[in-house]
């Protein structure tokens, strides 16, 4: 099934520009580290709230960006909590 998205060159070169981010996120010695947090998990600082405000998440809008595993936050990520 042919959707379109594909044939645009725009969409694909954002595309392979994300893997390659992830890519060197990935062979940073130790590698660096995203954060998703899970819907209905607590809100927390490490968070900005996207549109609405609240105590839990309802989804992640973007990522948080961490040095590596327990390293320090780089960039708060955005949620929209409920």
């Amino acid at each position: 099934m042919e959707t379109g998205w594909d044939k645009s060159r725009e969409i694909m070169s954002y595309i392979e520009n994300c893997v390659r981010l992830c890519w060197l996120f990935s062979i940073q010695d130790p590698p660096m580290k995203l954060l998703w947090p899970e819907e209905g998990s607590d809100f927390h600082e490490h968070f900005k709230v996207y549109s609405k405000h609240g105590k839990k998440v309802h989804f992640t809008v973007w990522p948080a960006l961490y040095l590596n595993e327990n390293g320090p936050l780089l960039s708060k990520g955005i949620v929209q909590p409920y």
